[in-house]
């Protein structure tokens, strides 16, 4: 039986359970509820569907600023080659 099954079957039969867990995948399937902690501080509290549509939660885990700076980097760039070719061209 693998681990969500596993998990499942132990909360349905009326057991507690505390999962401590990276795999977010086994998580958003088992969980009913989810606290996300960013660096030991609870970042996000709410269901699966909530955690999985939380600005923070993403922001964090899944590097949406880092995204932002790396186009932002993007545009600069652009901006400078326009420069460049604008200068050229006179």
């Amino acid at each position: 039986m693998n681990r969500a099954l596993l998990l499942l079957s132990l909360a349905a039969d009326g057991m507690a359970i505390l999962l401590v867990e990276h795999d977010v995948s086994l998580v958003m399937r088992v969980c009913s509820y989810v606290h996300v902690l960013d660096f030991g501080a609870i970042l996000a509290v709410g269901s699966a569907a909530e955690i999985q549509k939380n600005k923070s939660v993403l922001d964090a885990y899944l590097g949406a600023a880092a995204e932002e700076s790396h186009m932002e980097r993007a545009e600069q760039a652009h901006v400078v080659e326009d420069d460049i070719v604008e200068e050229a061209t006179r």
